[in-house]
């Protein structure tokens, strides 16, 4: 038989204090509107914040 320990309480050890974990963050002005998955909801590759990331740091083609 497996007993599975579900942690119900808020951690207070000086590790635990040290390094928490936050339940939200605001995302940067540049990232609002851009998805880490977006195929996974609906949207197009393009609107992917890593293909925004690399699309900026790609070298333009000069004309």
């Amino acid at each position: 038989m497996m007993a599975h320990r579900t942690p119900t309480r808020t951690r207070r050890d000086a590790w635990a204090e040290a390094h928490r974990i936050p339940v939200e963050e605001e995302k940067p002005e540049a990232e609002r509107g851009l998805y880490l998955h977006p195929v996974e909801h609906g949207k197009p590759a393009e609107k992917g914040i890593e293909e925004v990331r690399n699309a900026a740091m790609r070298p333009r083609a000069s004309k």
